[in-house]
């Protein structure tokens, strides 16, 4: 579904605001809002279906006005506005193409025979995590086909360690946006750029995982992403904190790292302490040179 819908994002972020500019926004928030109030009242695929053809006519439509209008930043506000709409969407999707919802007895209670439990299967205790440089390590080796979307570590020392009373890490995944296609040497200059089809079917659910005492905790996120995620960090949280204390940073503080990008990525480090006074941040560019990493 948000397939369909990102062509949308040609019209909430196009270029130079104008009054033609504001009534198509409004024309395209309104029209996501009416498809997704459609698509939470189905009960079933063939519904459901339908919704998504219309949507798929509506968003061709969207596609060819805009030609090859590349997109600025939404606003705060538009992607608030954005991000809830689809997300609503993709939830009510998700219910009308379930099969619990279209085979013959729905809505009869159904019990299915629990298979014995047997001690031996029961999965290991999850390894507690204290190190900040190891849990990045540990995220970015289990990433499989997914990109990592964010990654917030709270409350760390300078050595890298993870307060264990205060201390959290929050972790999302998404689906990357594929690059976009190869330049067609037959299509004439000035024709529009076709855009590349995100791999996000606007239904999927993504790992997200949040770290409380170095204790990793599972939910999941929304897959969208709309680019290539993070990279592997080439600055360790300690070369972070080193550089931090060379712009003065209070050396025994804990502090809350943010790592941001692309395309540039870097690190935010903040510390916040209103009682005392102490209000420090700096951005680190994510520019380390590559050490060797001792073997475990």
């Amino acid at each position: 579904m948000i397939r369909l819908l990102l062509p949308a994002l040609l019209v909430l972020a196009a270029a130079p605001a104008c009054k033609k500019t504001e009534d198509l926004k409004a024309q395209a928030m309104a029209k996501m809002a009416e498809a997704r109030d459609k698509m939470c009242a189905c009960k079933d695929h063939a519904c459901a279906q339908k919704v998504q053809e219309e949507m798929t006519r509506w968003a061709q439509d969207i596609a060819r006005r805009a030609g090859d209008r590349r997109p600025e930043p939404m606003s705060e506000e538009d992607q608030q506005r954005y991000t809830a709409t689809t997300m609503q969407m993709a939830e009510c999707a998700q219910k009308a193409y379930s099969p619990e919802l279209t085979r013959p007895d729905a809505g009869v209670p159904r019990v299915d025979a629990a298979p014995p439990v047997e001690q031996a299967d029961a999965a290991p205790p999850v390894e507690k995590i204290t190190n900040a440089d190891r849990l990045i390590k540990l995220t970015f080796d289990s990433l499989g086909d997914l990109a990592l979307k964010k990654l917030v570590i709270s409350y760390v020392r300078a050595d890298g360690t993870i307060d264990d009373t205060y201390g959290t890490a929050d972790v999302e995944l998404g689906i990357p946006k594929p690059p976009d296609p190869a330049d067609d040497p037959d299509r004439p200059i000035g024709a529009p750029v076709p855009a590349a089809r995100p791999a996000y079917d606007g239904v999927q659910r993504c790992p997200s995982f949040a770290w409380r005492r170095g204790v990793r905790n599972e939910d999941t996120t929304s897959c969208l992403m709309l680019d290539a995620g993070l990279a592997r960090p080439k600055c360790s949280v300690v070369e972070v904190w080193k550089r931090a204390i060379d712009k003065g940073a209070p050396e025994k503080a804990l502090a809350v790292l943010e790592l941001r990008g692309p395309p540039d990525q870097s690190w935010k480090l903040r510390i916040d302490d209103a009682p005392r006074g102490i209000h420090f941040a700096i951005d680190v560019p994510d520019t380390c040179a590559p050490t060797l990493e001792a073997p475990r």
